[in-house]
């Protein structure tokens, strides 16, 4: 993840630039567009410091160094996309709206140690699901900008953030399976408990967001 290059957004803005039938790369992918871009955005600004305490030295603080910044770049370019496309990107939420349910995690991780490492299980699992759902969503998303004869679009934006969501699944999915053994029966049980009641893709979680992420 350390040593990927982040994306570019000057190449994207000169792709941008160049695309050939905006109003059909509009209708083919717009809605996908605008849920990813919102997607990425509020990825931004979760905050997970306050969820998941951490130093800038261990591997979550070395990650979200990474990681952070490059949502917010999916984000941005995106934005630039969809404002090209003539639709109405997403405007990230102030960065102190700090979700409750962080806020409640956070206390607790930093004074039961038990429950830190429940969160930090909960935390890289769910994010390997939707980080695999990220990489297949551009992966997908690249396929149709090629069949539509936007290339450059596709190399440009879908295929770099297609292998940031890589890296990224690849950090979460090791950090996941070398905690995994650390926990007791109970505690795997409860995030196991926690994460099929209470899981949806981040984006998704109100009724009002299911049919943008169906589309």
């Amino acid at each position: 993840v350390e040593t990927k290059p982040a994306l570019d957004l000057d190449a994207v803005d000169a792709a941008i630039e160049r695309i050939r039938r905006p109003e059909v790369l509009r209708e083919q992918i717009g809605d996908a567009l605008l849920y990813a871009q919102r997607v990425e955005a509020e990825v931004g600004g979760l905050s997970i410091e306050t969820l998941l305490p951490h130093t800038s030295n261990d591997y979550v603080g070395r990650f979200l160094h990474v990681g952070v910044p490059d949502a917010q770049g999916h984000g941005e370019a995106q934005a630039h996309l969809a404002a090209h496309l003539g639709l109405q990107p997403y405007v990230p939420r102030p960065e102190d709206a700090i979700p409750l349910h962080n806020r409640a995690a956070g206390f607790l991780a930093r004074l039961l140690p038990r429950v830190k490492t429940m969160i930090e299980m909960t935390y890289h699992t769910i994010g390997a699901i939707n980080e695999r759902l990220a990489l297949e969503a551009y992966r997908r998303m690249a396929a149709i900008l090629e069949q539509l004869g936007e290339d450059e679009m596709a190399r440009a934006l879908m295929v770099p953030m297609r292998n940031d969501e890589a890296a990224h699944l690849s950090y979460y999915r090791t950090y996941a399976r070398q905690l995994r053994p650390t926990l007791a029966t109970w505690q795997l049980a409860a995030v196991r408990a926690l994460i099929v009641h209470t899981y949806a893709p981040v984006g998704a979680g109100e009724k009002r967001d299911k049919a943008p992420l169906g589309r």
